[in-house]
Parts: structure tokens; sequence; C-alpha cells
């Protein structure tokens, strides 16, 4: 009934709670593993704004150097790299064009440096964008086009940190990372038995999902009604939370949907992460917790009732031996009472002793007044106390009698005397 309902509605309500505090614990995790790498190209690049004051033929160098301690003690950095703008560094340079670049990367257990020039005709149009921002980024997942020299190509995001010199820009310190790692972290978010989560990045592309196949998609063609319905790629455009309940046909499930977003560093792109429990799932939780609820309260009442019939007994029994003690005391059956036998230690323990006691006080008079009755003056008996109004009646009914019977003794011992004197002088 009503109880039922309300529990399963209780159960839900804090499944949804549970669901969307573990996508806000998900999305700080993952934003806390971009920020590490975020922080150690910060600090590289507010550093390289002096580069000014090195030497010409050594700034180069120096820059080299700064890196290899950075990379090689940040292993969830794929490729740590630069670009210089060639016409902030070089004097010589005078296109807005054109650019120096250090790129360190691993192979074969190994840390390489590849240099090179590039954007020599033309910047391309991401980087262009972003040396037009000049400002933190988080770039949209790619898959590298700059592998280098026996490297497979990896699907992966850059981050961006500008080098600036009295607000112009100079160029960027950057580092590439691998969805691998973060992959691995979304798929670890598992609360719940067929619960699954995603990872989407600021433009709606999808970066994990538990179809891999939908991996590197945009979110339209995986879920376009969720997209429609909801405006999910605008949400997590503008990085805001997010939860619903549909039917999702890629899972072709009724699911609840929690998205919480992912702020990295100081830029403007937020990514989001998506949990999705079965509503099914939920509900058999509910189920499961309303029937063990159920369960208890059975328990608790045939307990209950158990218990309290045991204490009625125990109170219903000497009760019940009272009113025939107290029957048989009202039709002066005092001899047939059966003494009530208990060791209760409350008020129904007393009232069971109080009424043995009289009715051992009845019996006990009874036989005092049965002697008198038979003629023994002589029998023993003691009243309760000064206000035993019945048993200081029979001692002084007894006493009264003695003395009667010693008047009529007396009597009698007197008329056989006179009889004989009579007699004696007849004679």
């Amino acid at each position: 009934g009503y109880i039922g309902i309300s529990s399963r509605n209780m159960a839900y309500k804090s499944a949804k709670e549970n669901a969307n505090i573990i996508a806000s614990q998900s999305a700080l995790r993952l934003e806390n593993q971009l920020n590490t790498s975020m922080d150690a190209i910060r600090v590289l690049a507010q550093a390289f704004s002096r580069w000014e004051m090195w030497p010409d033929s050594l700034w180069a160098q120096y820059v080299e150097q700064m890196y290899y301690p950075v990379f090689e003690n940040n292993p969830q950095i794929y490729k740590l790299w630069d670009s210089w703008e060639k016409s902030m560094v070089d004097q010589d340079y005078n296109l807005p064009y054109g650019r120096y670049t250090h790129t360190y990367y691993r192979l074969g257990g190994k840390i390489i440096l590849a240099k090179a020039d590039r954007s020599m005709d033309g910047d391309p149009p991401l980087y262009a964008a972003i040396k037009k921002e000049a400002k933190e980024s988080i770039w949209e997942p790619y898959w590298d086009v700059f592998s280098e020299s026996g490297e497979t190509k990896k699907f992966m995001t850059s981050m961006s940190v500008p080098i600036k010199k009295e607000g112009k820009y100079v160029g960027i310190v950057a580092v590439d990372i691998t969805m691998d790692e973060l992959q691995n972290i979304v798929k670890a978010i598992n609360p719940m038995r067929e619960s699954y989560a995603f990872l989407i990045s600021n433009g709606g592309v999808l970066i994990s999902h538990p179809d891999t196949s939908a991996i590197g998609k945009h979110l339209s063609e995986i879920m376009p009604e969720f997209d429609i319905n909801y405006d999910i790629s605008n949400q997590v455009k503008d990085g805001k939370q997010l939860a619903f309940r549909d039917f999702d046909s890629h899972s072709d499930k009724e699911v609840y949907m929690s998205f919480s977003p992912i702020k990295v560093g100081q830029t403007t792109t937020p990514w989001s992460v998506a949990l999705g429990i079965p509503v099914a799932i939920i509900t058999e939780e509910a189920n499961n917790n309303l029937l063990i609820s159920i369960i208890v309260t059975l328990i608790g009442l045939t307990l209950l009732t158990i218990i309290t019939y045991i204490i009625a007994i125990r109170i219903s029994r000497p009760i019940s031996r009272s009113t025939l003690m107290l029957k048989k005391i009202e039709e002066g059956d005092i001899h047939n009472i059966e003494e009530i036998y208990t060791n209760r230690l409350d008020e129904i323990g007393d009232m069971a002793k109080s009424l043995n006691a009289v009715a051992a006080g009845l019996n006990q008079t009874a036989g005092f007044a049965e002697e008198i009755g038979k003629g023994n003056l002589d029998s023993e008996f003691s009243p309760k106390s000064k206000k035993d109004v019945l048993g200081n009646a029979l001692i002084e009914m007894r006493a009264s009698l003695r003395k009667a019977r010693e008047e009529e003794n007396h009597r009698k011992k007197e008329d056989a005397i006179q009889r004989w004197v009579t007699n004696g002088l007849a004679k």
C-alpha cells in the first residue's frame, strides 16, 4: 500500500542522489588528472615569458633542459611540446606565421627530442584559433597528426598555456594526453549492476563509451533523442549539470542519466562525464529493500505478538487464579482454596502473595473458630495484628467462653455443695 509505494519512491530518490554524487566525484577525479599536466605546463610557460634574459645562443638549450625533468617525472604526459613564433624570437624573421617547435616523446623506453619548423606556409586553423585566443585551452580530441617516426597514431587531446611578453603572444607550451588513462578511469565508474559511464568533450565528441565503436563520434550520432530532447550538447558546452530519466535507444533500456562538468585550469571549454543507470536496476534494488523491510516488519510483528502473548499469559493467569480465590472466599469455601504460585516481583506478584496470606489467615482463623466450636478453648491462635478485627474478636470470644465455663464450673461446684448440705440436714 502507501508504505510500499513511499518506500520504493524513497529508494529511487536515494539512488538518483547517489548517481549525481558519483558523477560529480568522477568529474573531480578526471579534472584532477588533467590539471596535473596543466599545472606543469603553466609553470613552464610563466618561466619562459622571461626568455629574452637568456643569451640568444643558449635560450633554446635552456628550454630543452627545463623540459626534460618535467617530462621524465610525469608519465601521464604522452608528449610535451612547445611552439615559438619565429617573428618573436628571431629578429630577422618578419612573417606573421612560422614557428619553432620542440617535442619530447617516448619511444622504446627512451625519451626522444624532436625539433621542427612548422606553419611555414601559414598557420593551420586549430593553431590559428589558439594563437588568436592566447589563453589556456584544452583541445577537442583528435588523432595525432604529427606522429614521430616509429610511433602509432593515438586518439588524444592537447592542453596548452600561452607564453606571453607584455601581453603579446609568443608561443605555447603544450602536452598531449592520450585518452587511454581517462578511458580507464571512466570505465571503472560502475556503482550499480549494468550501470555505465562515458566522457564527452566540449564539442560533444565521445571520448569514452562502453560501446567502443562510438568513441570519436558525436553524441548526436549515438544518442540523437537525448541530444534533441535535453539539449545535451549545449548543456555540456556551457558546463552545466544535467539529469533526466528516459529511454535509451542505444542500450534499449530506460535509464537515469546524470551529467557532471569537468573544468580544467582556466579553460573555458568544459567537458562532461555522464553516468547511466538502468531504471529497472534501481527499482529492483528498491523492491529488494522493500521486501527486506516487509520481512523485517513481519518478523518484528511476530516477535511482538509472541512477547505480548507471553506477557498477557503471565498477567492473566495470576489474575484468573486470584479471581477464583476471591470467588471461593465469597462463597465461604476457604478450605478448598489453592495457593497461587508465582515468582513475579511486580504488583501482580505482590497481589498474589497478599491473597495467599489472606487465604492462609482465613484458614487459620476458621480452624481456630472450629476448635472453639468443639469446646477446645485452649487452642493456640495469634491475630495478624492489632488491626485484625476477626482474629481479635475470636480471642475475645474465647476469653468470654473461658470465663463463662469457669463461672459454670464454679456454679456447679456450689450447687453440689448445696445439695450435699441439704441432703445431710435431711438425714
